[in-house]
């Protein structure tokens, strides 16, 4: 339980919900993020908010109500209302040694889309859809959950540093995401998966900004992460990808022939075969 004395009140329901939906300026989550972690009370009603969401858009897609897209303030008040006493918490302490990844992992293997063209490490296979501006207001909630999660991790070891970097790709931030990977890189030079997702990373970044250097910088991440695996095809994959933003078609194919030529998961089969052909 939270001292009250020495902690401030639980903020408004309307400021949770805000919240829970991605709505709150940035400049305002951080303060609100660690209240949240450390208080038995708001993590119940966030995690209730993100169900009662969840259930009222398949509803409403089942009965094919056309209503605007934009909720009224009073769902979210019912959802906070019905939340109190639930036991569910939300907000866990995230441990280095258990897997920072693994909640947003979780919330992605059912996601139908992936916001960064590349293939980040221990992440499954999801349509990528080339973000728009404003795109980052309309992130899944599970995902931006998970996401603003993993941010509160405040660390400097490479595990955070690298979990934090995923994160920000999912929140379509690809410049943070590349500092925060170089320092794992820097870190720990012989982790493969680091440099793989600095690869992803680059890319995103390349794509977002317009910057044929970060697609440049992108193999050179790929090429270290196939020196350290080199049979590693979601490093062969992102290689492939940065070379084709190039215009290195014909390298971009042998990439994708040498990623195609270890085992692969069905759906990046397909998705790879079709970038070949």
């Amino acid at each position: 339980m939270i001292d009250s004395e020495s902690s401030p009140p639980c903020p408004p329901a309307a400021t949770l919900a805000a919240f829970a939906e991605g709505k709150l300026v940035r400049s305002k989550t951080h303060d609100l993020a660690r209240h949240i972690a450390r208080c038995p009370e708001c993590g119940p009603v966030i995690a209730e908010t993100l169900r009662f969401l969840r259930e009222s858009d398949r509803l409403l897609t089942e009965v094919s109500l056309e209503l605007p897209r934009r909720r009224h303030p009073w769902l979210f008040v019912a959802a906070m209302l019905a939340t109190v006493g639930v036991s569910l918490i939300f907000v866990r302490h995230l441990s280095v040694a258990s897997d920072p990844l693994k909640n947003l992992r979780t919330a992605c293997a059912s996601a139908e889309t992936r916001p960064v063209e590349g293939w980040l490490s221990g992440f499954e296979h999801a349509t990528y859809a080339r973000p728009r501006a404003g795109h980052s207001l309309q992130i899944d909630l599970r995902i931006r959950a998970a996401s603003e999660q993993i941010m509160w991790i405040t660390g400097e070891d490479p595990v955070e540093l690298h979990a934090r970097a995923v994160a920000q790709l999912f929140l379509y931030r690809p410049a943070q995401g590349v500092r925060l990977l170089e320092s794992a890189t820097q870190a720990v030079p012989d982790r493969e998966a680091y440099w793989n997702d600095l690869a992803v990373a680059l890319i995103a970044q390349g794509i977002a900004a317009g910057r044929p250097s970060a697609f440049r910088q992108a193999v050179t991440a790929a090429d270290r992460a196939i020196a350290l695996s080199p049979a590693s095809p979601a490093a062969h994959f992102n290689r492939g990808i940065a070379l084709e933003h190039l215009g290195d078609r014909d390298a971009a194919a042998a990439s994708y022939r040498r990623a195609l030529s270890a085992g692969l998961p069905r759906p990046w089969h397909d998705e790879i075969s079709g970038r070949l052909h």
